[in-house]
């Protein structure tokens, strides 16, 4: 008995020294921080499901009188940085110290986590230099009319949804089917159909599949991004998503390129851009002229090897933050209308302007002439950012410019990018929505790297033009002939805490009334 309590309180002693010496990192470093609580570090309530990250990371933000904070995600320590000029060392000027999203990635137990967004290194060089023409603006041109025949489809849904007494709509849903359908024709040719058929799809169900988070893969989703090191433990046992669901999209992939292949058919989408890739090593960019923020270094990438569980890796992340993403973005673009009918009544007086301009036709070039459309997109993503903050690990000793602190290997750097763009600081009365500040005159006043809702530096996000084009000609869709209200079912709190992107946590109800010409000036 006597030898089983000593071993109990040797382990027990173990332990507690342990987590006190990784819970004491900080304070060692002479930088500002607060009490952890074990296991989890701060993020304890956002492991199990009770506050979003973004509701703990802007209390320290607040709560903080320094340049930056440490706190602790699980037991890897993470250095919020608020400083604007550390985060541009971070970002741009020393980026070769900091490349890596420092997220876990197990691609033995899940191919489909291959993608650009997660892979490190050399092979994440290689393969953005090898996709950057796929994303430039001559391509999305020709993707142009694939996009707007989704946006007709998205008005009929509207109609057809609209409550026939309130003109209630989950707006969310909607959306997100729109987007799926956008991105299932612009990314694999497949007609989706999510926005038809009673809303009866097959491919909206497998959307829904890798969406919706059940509480095990909710909680290792959260640990790759807010705790690696536990992560690197769990991931030897589970594994992220269903083992059906992954077979599901390769299954699906596989079969349209082996039928293209065969039969020689060739289509104006990313996954023809990744078969030319496949088959040939590059993607022809000869009629398209790339940005130098494209490409990460102009030297042909050697030794590039692309499996085709690569392949379909890049297929699933271009299916996945494509449709979501700009999902979430058009939901609160809606909300913010609703919220403020004088900015909606603009813009809809500048989509009528260019729609008479263009002979009542959207095209791509009339798209890019909205300047208004821009500036109330760009507002929106201020205020709801998809994702609320960017990290990056550190692969070599460095020191902070603002305070020459010692950043040692390995450690996770975070850009509170929700919290920044919400600073009195940088954008006077932060929570007002108005999009006059992405005016030409008035977005030359906001400081540099005080806005960041895609990155910034080469690892900033590839499909960028894509997420805003498709989410523009959503609204522009909707606009041409309804106008969106406040409902009394409307309801935005906070976010949902289950997900590591921002998330309404109730579903957004508007409401919709058809655009008569009386409303028209």
């Amino acid at each position: 008995m006597f030898l089983i309590l000593s071993l109990v309180l040797v382990i027990y002693s173990l332990i507690y020294y342990y987590f006190r010496h990784k819970f004491s990192y900080w304070k060692r470093r002479g930088v500002e921080t607060y009490p952890a609580r074990f296991p989890f570090g701060h993020l304890g309530e956002f492991y199990l499901n009770k506050k979003s990250y973004i509701e703990i990371f802007t209390q320290y933000y607040d709560q903080s009188k320094s340049e930056f904070c440490g706190i602790y995600q699980g037991i890897d320590p993470l250095l919020i940085v608020k400083n604007l000029e550390d985060i541009k060392y971070v970002l741009v000027k020393n980026f070769n110290c900091f490349m890596n999203r420092g997220i876990h990635t197990d691609v033995n137990n899940n191919f489909l986590s291959e993608h650009l967004f997660r892979i490190e290194d050399e092979q994440w060089k290689n393969l953005r230099n090898k996709l950057s023409p796929a994303f430039t603006s001559g391509k999305l041109k020709a993707m142009f009319e694939t996009i707007n025949q989704c946006g007709n489809g998205l008005e009929y849904a509207l109609n057809k949804a609209m409550d026939p007494k309130t003109g209630d709509i989950n707006v969310q849903m909607l959306v997100q089917r729109y987007t799926v359908d956008v991105i299932s024709s612009v990314g694999f040719g497949v007609e989706a159909n999510s926005l038809k058929d009673n809303y009866a799809s097959p491919i909206f169900n497998l959307s829904q599949e890798i969406v919706v988070r059940k509480s095990l893969h909710s909680f290792l989703i959260k640990l790759a991004f807010f705790g690696p090191s536990y992560a690197k433990i769990l991931y030897n046992f589970f594994s992220e998503g269903s083992k059906e669901t992954r077979q599901s999209f390769l299954s699906m992939v596989n079969n349209i390129v082996e039928s293209r292949e065969k039969n020689k058919i060739t289509r104006k989408d990313f996954l023809q851009l990744l078969i030319e890739l496949k088959n040939h090593g590059k993607i022809d960019s000869s009629n398209d002229s790339l940005d130098n923020a494209d490409v990460f270094d102009k030297k042909d990438s050697l030794n590039f090897e692309f499996s085709m569980k690569t392949f379909v890796s890049q297929v699933f992340v271009f299916y996945f933050a494509g449709f979501d993403t700009s999902a979430l973005t058009l939901t609160m673009m809606l909300y913010y209308l609703a919220e403020n009918q004088n900015i909606q009544k603009r813009l809809r007086k500048e989509i009528d302007e260019c729609l008479k301009k263009h002979n009542n036709e959207l095209t791509y070039d009339g798209v890019m002439e909205m300047e208004y459309l821009e500036m109330v997109l760009s507002e929106t993503l201020r205020l709801r950012p998809v994702l609320g903050h960017l990290v990056r690990v550190c692969n070599k000793e460095c020191y902070l410019p603002s305070s020459n602190l010692k950043i040692d290997v390995g450690t996770n750097i975070c850009i509170p990018v929700y919290n920044i763009q919400r600073d009195e600081k940088y954008f006077p009365n932060p929570n007002k929505f108005d999009p006059e500040r992405f005016s030409k005159e008035n977005i030359l006043k906001i400081p540099n790297f005080a806005y960041l809702p895609f990155g910034d530096g080469p690892r900033f996000c590839i499909g960028l033009r894509l997420g805003k084009l498709q989410t523009k000609m959503g609204l522009i869709a909707i606009l041409r002939n309804h106008t969106v209200h406040l409902s009394d079912k409307t309801k935005i709190s906070n976010y949902a805490p289950e997900y590591v992107i921002l998330k309404p946590k109730e579903h957004v109800i508007l409401s919709f009334r058809k655009y008569i010409s009386t409303e028209k000036e």
